[in-house]
């Protein structure tokens, strides 16, 4: 029996890809048996040879359905291992990521974990880019303490979670029509199945000493991929929000409409400003943007053909911290 299986669901990054799977396979795993599982979600580009390169340290898996949470379950149902862990294809794994987690579900009986996930800049930082808006350049950082999840409105990140195999036994599979579907940058599947486990009280711990290095590349610091990233993370909050009837006049939250009210607010008094700083007058745009995303999914839901019909993908609204 395997102990951990670790899942990494890859499009089109071959060679990002490639470090991902050197730094699992330098694990020092210690007692801890491994396996590695590579699911490729209809890549383009050189993926197939650069994991089977690994001279079969890898398992390669195909799954034709464009979509992660799709490419997850696929991995799922391939995985020998106890716990099942999932890494994105753009990190670098410490070597000790494996061996503990697995110690982490020992010793706490969790039944899900979350890792600590630190940026790895492999380029300069732009000055129009502000603290507020580094939301696509993932972190996670509860501290150097181990410790039970007890944040409802911080989900943990999907590029460093694992699960005990008999959670998706109990509670259910990512939810297919959430996730990243080829480029488009709809998110939600890792919020969704976290709010799930912890609505139920179910055991979810944090672990410090299980560590991934989570690339920050040129690429994706670029304005066009952050108007993008922010536009469709609004339209995945907006998709999550509970129906209630009283929306059927207010579209949202009225909390919602204050947000979007200030960043219309707050872009229309920085645009004009000579001496307004890059950064200042593109976080406004974003956040203007961001919360207009939202209520355009919202509009979609209001619309009377789909009044009382709205099914709640999050068990609860948008997260009581953006309120």
């Amino acid at each position: 029996m395997v102990d951990v299986s670790v899942v990494v669901c890859t499009y089109n990054r071959a060679e990002s890809l490639r470090d991902t799977i050197e730094s699992l396979t330098k694990q020092k795993a210690g007692s801890c048996s491994y396996e590695i599982i590579v699911v490729d979600n209809n890549s383009k580009d050189h993926t197939k040879s650069v994991t089977q390169s690994f001279n079969g340290k890898v398992k390669y898996l195909f799954e034709s359905k464009q979509g992660l949470s799709y490419a997850r379950n696929t991995g799922i149902r391939e995985a020998k291992g106890q716990v099942i862990a999932f890494t994105d294809d753009d990190v670098i794994a410490d070597p000790n990521w494996v061996e503990s987690l697995q110690k982490c579900f020992r010793e706490t009986k969790a039944l899900m974990v979350a890792g600590k996930i630190e940026r790895l800049w492999n380029c300069e930082r732009p000055q129009w880019l502000a603290d507020e808006i580094t939301g696509p350049l993932i972190v996670q950082d509860l501290g150097p303490v181990r410790k039970k999840w007890d944040l409802e409105n911080r989900h943990t990140v999907g590029a460093n979670m694992a699960f005990h195999r008999s959670v998706f036994e109990r509670y259910g599979t990512f939810q297919e029509e959430l996730g990243r579907k080829g480029d488009s940058l709809i998110g939600g599947e890792d919020r969704e199945i976290f709010k799930r486990l912890f609505a139920d009280k179910a055991p979810i711990f944090y672990e410090p000493e299980a560590i991934v290095h989570h690339k920050v590349e040129k690429e994706r610091l670029s304005k066009d991929y952050m108007k993008r990233w922010f536009w469709d993370i609004g339209k995945t909050l907006g998709h999550g929000i509970e129906f209630k009837k009283s929306y059927a006049f207010t579209i949202a939250p009225l909390w919602l409409w204050k947000k979007l009210i200030g960043s219309y607010l707050r872009y229309f008094a920085v645009s004009p400003k000579p001496d307004a700083l890059d950064s200042e007058r593109f976080t406004a745009e974003i956040w203007a943007r961001h919360y207009t995303a939202i209520f355009v999914e919202r509009f979609a839901h209001w619309l009377p053909f789909n009044w009382g019909s709205t099914k709640c993908i999050f068990h609860k609204e948008v997260s009581n911290d953006q309120k």
